[in-house]
Protein backbone atom coordinates (compact mmCIF):
# COMPACT_ATOMS: atom_id res chain seq x y z
CA UNK A 1 0.00 0.00 0.00
CA UNK A 2 2.79 2.40 0.89
CA UNK A 3 4.52 1.70 -2.43
CA UNK A 4 1.28 2.32 -4.34
CA UNK A 5 0.72 5.59 -2.49
CA UNK A 6 4.24 6.76 -3.26
CA UNK A 7 3.77 5.87 -6.94
CA UNK A 8 0.50 7.77 -7.00
CA UNK A 9 2.16 10.83 -5.45
CA UNK A 10 5.00 10.70 -7.99
CA UNK A 11 2.49 10.45 -10.82
CA UNK A 12 0.45 13.32 -9.41
CA UNK A 13 3.55 15.52 -9.10
CA UNK A 14 4.53 14.70 -12.69
CA UNK A 15 0.99 15.41 -13.93
CA UNK A 16 0.83 18.75 -12.12
CA UNK A 17 4.26 19.72 -13.43
CA UNK A 18 3.24 18.80 -16.99
CA UNK A 19 -0.05 20.71 -16.75
CA UNK A 20 1.66 23.84 -15.38
CA UNK A 21 4.30 23.68 -18.12
CA UNK A 22 1.57 23.28 -20.73
CA UNK A 23 -0.38 26.24 -19.33
CA UNK A 24 2.81 28.33 -19.41
CA UNK A 25 3.45 27.33 -23.00
CA UNK A 26 -0.11 28.23 -24.04
CA UNK A 27 0.13 31.60 -22.27
CA UNK A 28 3.42 32.36 -24.03
CA UNK A 29 1.89 31.42 -27.35
CA UNK A 30 -1.10 33.62 -26.64
CA UNK A 31 1.19 36.52 -25.75
CA UNK A 32 3.06 36.10 -29.02
CA UNK A 33 -0.13 36.24 -31.05
CA UNK A 34 -1.33 39.24 -29.06
CA UNK A 35 1.90 41.01 -29.93
CA UNK A 36 1.49 40.21 -33.61
CA UNK A 37 -2.11 41.43 -33.52
CA UNK A 38 -0.79 44.68 -32.03
CA UNK A 39 1.88 44.98 -34.73
CA UNK A 40 -0.69 44.15 -37.40
CA UNK A 41 -2.84 47.07 -36.26
CA UNK A 42 0.22 49.30 -36.00
CA UNK A 43 1.37 48.27 -39.49
CA UNK A 44 -2.05 49.06 -40.96
CA UNK A 45 -2.03 52.48 -39.29
CA UNK A 46 1.43 53.57 -40.43
CA UNK A 47 0.91 52.35 -43.99
CA UNK A 48 -2.62 53.75 -44.35
CA UNK A 49 -1.58 56.74 -46.47
CA UNK A 50 1.65 55.28 -47.82
CA UNK A 51 2.72 56.71 -51.17
CA UNK A 52 4.29 53.51 -52.36
CA UNK A 53 2.79 50.57 -50.44
CA UNK A 54 -0.55 50.22 -52.22
CA UNK A 55 -1.09 46.46 -52.04
CA UNK A 56 -1.28 45.57 -48.35
CA UNK A 57 -2.78 42.09 -48.78
CA UNK A 58 0.11 40.37 -47.02
CA UNK A 59 -0.08 36.84 -45.65
CA UNK A 60 2.31 36.91 -42.67
CA UNK A 61 2.97 34.19 -40.13
CA UNK A 62 4.03 30.55 -39.96
CA UNK A 63 7.00 30.09 -42.33
CA UNK A 64 6.59 33.66 -43.62
CA UNK A 65 7.71 36.76 -41.72
CA UNK A 66 5.20 38.17 -39.23
CA UNK A 67 3.62 41.62 -38.96
CA UNK A 68 6.33 42.71 -36.55
CA UNK A 69 8.95 42.06 -39.25
CA UNK A 70 6.90 43.89 -41.90
CA UNK A 71 6.45 46.87 -39.56
CA UNK A 72 10.20 47.13 -38.92
CA UNK A 73 10.98 46.64 -42.60
CA UNK A 74 8.54 49.36 -43.73
CA UNK A 75 10.12 51.89 -41.37
CA UNK A 76 13.62 50.87 -42.47
CA UNK A 77 12.80 51.30 -46.16
CA UNK A 78 11.48 54.81 -45.59
CA UNK A 79 14.51 55.79 -43.52
CA UNK A 80 17.32 54.14 -45.49
CA UNK A 81 15.87 54.61 -49.00
CA UNK A 82 18.10 51.77 -50.24
CA UNK A 83 19.21 51.45 -53.84
CA UNK A 84 20.55 47.88 -53.80
CA UNK A 85 18.46 45.28 -51.96
CA UNK A 86 19.26 41.60 -51.35
CA UNK A 87 16.19 39.57 -50.43
CA UNK A 88 17.15 36.04 -49.32
CA UNK A 89 14.04 33.84 -49.33
CA UNK A 90 11.16 34.60 -51.69
CA UNK A 91 7.98 35.61 -49.87
CA UNK A 92 6.14 38.48 -48.19
CA UNK A 93 9.28 40.60 -47.94
CA UNK A 94 9.65 40.30 -51.72
CA UNK A 95 6.20 41.81 -52.22
CA UNK A 96 7.03 44.84 -50.09
CA UNK A 97 10.49 45.37 -51.57
CA UNK A 98 9.04 45.10 -55.07
CA UNK A 99 6.46 47.83 -54.47
CA UNK A 100 9.11 50.09 -52.99
CA UNK A 101 11.49 49.55 -55.93
CA UNK A 102 8.80 50.09 -58.58
CA UNK A 103 7.64 53.29 -56.94
CA UNK A 104 11.17 54.65 -56.61
CA UNK A 105 12.07 53.72 -60.20
CA UNK A 106 8.95 55.38 -61.60
CA UNK A 107 9.55 58.65 -59.72
CA UNK A 108 13.09 59.47 -60.84
CA UNK A 109 16.19 59.57 -58.69
CA UNK A 110 18.67 56.75 -58.17
CA UNK A 111 17.66 53.40 -59.67
CA UNK A 112 16.67 50.76 -57.13
CA UNK A 113 17.72 47.14 -57.66
CA UNK A 114 15.86 44.39 -55.82
CA UNK A 115 17.20 40.87 -56.28
CA UNK A 116 15.81 37.72 -54.69
CA UNK A 117 17.54 34.45 -53.88
CA UNK A 118 15.35 31.34 -53.71
CA UNK A 119 16.10 27.62 -54.08
CA UNK A 120 12.66 26.06 -54.59
CA UNK A 121 11.36 26.11 -58.21
CA UNK A 122 7.88 24.97 -57.14
CA UNK A 123 7.57 27.85 -54.68
CA UNK A 124 8.84 30.29 -57.33
CA UNK A 125 6.20 29.10 -59.84
CA UNK A 126 3.42 29.24 -57.24
CA UNK A 127 4.47 32.71 -56.08
CA UNK A 128 4.61 34.10 -59.62
CA UNK A 129 1.17 32.72 -60.45
CA UNK A 130 -0.19 34.44 -57.35
CA UNK A 131 1.63 37.76 -57.58
CA UNK A 132 2.94 38.12 -61.12
CA UNK A 133 6.26 37.49 -62.82
CA UNK A 134 7.83 40.93 -62.44
CA UNK A 135 10.46 39.79 -59.93
CA UNK A 136 14.23 39.46 -60.34
CA UNK A 137 14.65 35.96 -58.88
CA UNK A 138 17.86 33.96 -58.84
CA UNK A 139 17.14 30.28 -58.34
CA UNK A 140 20.19 28.83 -56.58
CA UNK A 141 20.19 25.11 -55.64
CA UNK A 142 20.19 24.29 -51.94
CA UNK A 143 22.66 21.81 -50.47
CA UNK A 144 21.22 20.06 -47.41
CA UNK A 145 23.24 19.18 -44.29
CA UNK A 146 26.69 19.61 -45.83
CA UNK A 147 29.94 20.73 -44.13
CA UNK A 148 30.55 24.48 -44.26
CA UNK A 149 33.42 26.60 -42.99
CA UNK A 150 31.68 29.48 -41.31
CA UNK A 151 34.87 31.08 -39.93
CA UNK A 152 38.62 30.52 -39.66
CA UNK A 153 38.10 28.40 -36.56
CA UNK A 154 34.68 26.81 -37.08
CA UNK A 155 33.59 24.19 -39.59
CA UNK A 156 29.91 23.36 -39.35
CA UNK A 157 29.26 19.66 -39.87
CA UNK A 158 25.70 20.10 -41.14
CA UNK A 159 24.51 23.28 -42.84
CA UNK A 160 21.91 24.18 -45.44
CA UNK A 161 23.65 26.40 -47.98
CA UNK A 162 23.03 27.87 -51.42
CA UNK A 163 25.36 26.18 -53.89
CA UNK A 164 27.96 28.69 -55.12
CA UNK A 165 26.44 31.62 -53.22
CA UNK A 166 29.85 33.14 -52.43
CA UNK A 167 30.86 33.30 -56.10
CA UNK A 168 27.42 34.57 -57.12
CA UNK A 169 27.64 37.28 -54.47
CA UNK A 170 30.92 38.57 -55.92
CA UNK A 171 29.16 39.36 -59.20
CA UNK A 172 26.78 41.79 -57.44
CA UNK A 173 27.18 45.39 -56.33
CA UNK A 174 27.36 46.19 -52.64
CA UNK A 175 24.07 46.16 -50.75
CA UNK A 176 22.58 48.72 -48.39
CA UNK A 177 19.57 46.61 -47.35
CA UNK A 178 19.61 42.84 -46.77
CA UNK A 179 16.68 40.72 -45.60
CA UNK A 180 17.40 37.10 -44.64
CA UNK A 181 14.52 34.65 -44.31
CA UNK A 182 16.07 31.60 -45.95
CA UNK A 183 17.06 28.90 -46.24
CA UNK A 184 15.39 26.84 -43.51
CA UNK A 185 17.56 26.40 -40.45
CA UNK A 186 19.88 23.98 -38.69
CA UNK A 187 20.27 23.33 -34.97
CA UNK A 188 23.88 24.52 -34.63
CA UNK A 189 24.34 27.33 -37.20
CA UNK A 190 21.49 28.53 -39.41
CA UNK A 191 21.89 30.67 -42.52
CA UNK A 192 25.67 30.75 -42.15
CA UNK A 193 26.19 32.27 -45.59
CA UNK A 194 25.22 35.68 -44.23
CA UNK A 195 28.89 35.73 -43.18
CA UNK A 196 29.80 36.00 -46.88
CA UNK A 197 28.41 39.53 -46.89
CA UNK A 198 31.43 40.46 -44.77
CA UNK A 199 33.98 38.03 -46.21
CA UNK A 200 33.19 39.11 -49.77
CA UNK A 201 32.86 42.80 -48.79
CA UNK A 202 29.34 43.07 -50.23
CA UNK A 203 27.96 45.71 -47.84
CA UNK A 204 27.99 49.45 -48.40
CA UNK A 205 29.49 51.73 -45.75
CA UNK A 206 26.00 52.26 -44.30
CA UNK A 207 23.53 49.39 -44.30
CA UNK A 208 20.64 47.58 -42.64
CA UNK A 209 20.39 43.81 -42.24
CA UNK A 210 17.25 42.04 -41.02
CA UNK A 211 17.21 38.35 -40.05
CA UNK A 212 14.07 36.37 -39.25
CA UNK A 213 13.60 33.44 -36.84
CA UNK A 214 16.20 34.54 -34.29
CA UNK A 215 14.27 32.83 -31.49
CA UNK A 216 16.11 29.71 -32.71
CA UNK A 217 19.56 28.74 -31.48
CA UNK A 218 20.94 28.22 -34.98
CA UNK A 219 20.24 31.82 -36.05
CA UNK A 220 21.46 33.16 -32.70
CA UNK A 221 24.81 31.37 -33.06
CA UNK A 222 25.33 32.66 -36.59
CA UNK A 223 24.48 36.22 -35.59
CA UNK A 224 27.01 36.07 -32.73
CA UNK A 225 29.72 35.14 -35.24
CA UNK A 226 28.53 37.86 -37.60
CA UNK A 227 28.71 40.47 -34.82
CA UNK A 228 32.22 39.31 -33.83
CA UNK A 229 33.39 39.75 -37.42
CA UNK A 230 31.55 43.06 -37.76
CA UNK A 231 33.35 44.32 -34.65
CA UNK A 232 36.69 43.74 -36.38
CA UNK A 233 35.60 45.63 -39.47
CA UNK A 234 33.44 48.43 -38.07
CA UNK A 235 35.22 49.03 -34.74
CA UNK A 236 31.94 48.85 -32.83
CA UNK A 237 30.15 51.35 -35.08
CA UNK A 238 26.99 49.29 -35.43
CA UNK A 239 23.75 48.76 -33.55
CA UNK A 240 21.58 45.69 -33.04
CA UNK A 241 18.18 44.91 -31.58
CA UNK A 242 15.72 42.02 -31.48
CA UNK A 243 11.98 42.59 -31.95
CA UNK A 244 9.28 40.18 -30.78
CA UNK A 245 6.09 39.18 -32.58
CA UNK A 246 4.89 35.64 -33.14
CA UNK A 247 8.57 35.06 -33.88
CA UNK A 248 11.69 37.13 -33.25
CA UNK A 249 13.72 39.05 -35.78
CA UNK A 250 16.99 40.89 -35.56
CA UNK A 251 18.00 44.21 -37.10
CA UNK A 252 21.65 45.22 -37.48
CA UNK A 253 22.56 48.72 -38.66
CA UNK A 254 25.51 51.03 -38.91
CA UNK A 255 25.50 54.16 -36.78
CA UNK A 256 23.70 56.27 -39.37
CA UNK A 257 20.51 54.25 -38.91
CA UNK A 258 20.83 53.38 -35.21
CA UNK A 259 17.36 54.73 -34.35
CA UNK A 260 15.89 51.79 -36.29
CA UNK A 261 16.91 49.69 -33.29
CA UNK A 262 14.55 51.67 -31.03
CA UNK A 263 11.20 51.35 -32.84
Amino acid sequence: MIEKAENSQCYLKYAVKYILARIGSLLNEGNRYQKDLYYGQLFNQVTLNSEWLCDKSFAPGRMAVDYCYLYTMYHALNVVEPTNILDVGLGQTSRMFSQYAKWKNSNGGAKVNHIIVEHDPDWINFFMKQYGSDYDIYQIPLLINVPFQISDKIIVKEANIYDGFDKWLLTKEKFDFVSIDGPFGNKKYSRPQMMELLYQDRLKDDFVIMVDDVQRKGEQNTIRLFIDELNKRKNGNYYINIYNGTKKHCIITTGKYKFLTTL
